[in-house]
């Protein structure tokens, strides 16, 4: 016959395994507190480089994370006309962390009345 005491102990050990795995699940989701990243700067620039001239358009977007620790992904897309590139780059912040991006668009045409206009945003 198996004691009380045994059972108790099996319980108490069961019982701090599941509390360990759902406190490892929950650090491993972001923990209590997900990141919330938000864009302090973005930036468009074009301009003409190498020989042969090839016009680009470079995006640089600053991003801050005010959330807790965790991976986002930042997505940039330039528009020109009826054509757009889009760009994504996943970054892992710190709570309180900054960091800048910058996307490089080649695709762009120089001999255009096309305007270039872009988007930026983070999933």
């Amino acid at each position: 016959m198996v004691s009380r005491r045994a059972i108790a102990a099996v319980v108490t050990v069961i019982a701090v395994a599941i509390v360990g795995l759902v406190a490892f699940l929950i650090v491993q989701r972001g923990g209590l507190n997900p990141p919330n990243f938000e864009i302090t700067r973005k930036e468009l620039t074009t301009t003409v480089e190498g020989f042969p001239p090839d016009y680009v358009a470079y995006v640089s977007v600053t991003v801050k994370n005010r959330g807790g620790a965790g991976t986002m992904t930042v997505y940039v897309k330039v528009m020109q006309g009826g054509n757009s590139w889009q760009k994504s780059q996943s970054v892992y912040l710190d709570s309180g962390e900054s960091q800048d991006l910058t996307f490089k668009f080649s695709e762009i045409a120089f001999w255009t009345d096309n305007p270039v206009s872009y988007d930026v945003w983070i999933e």
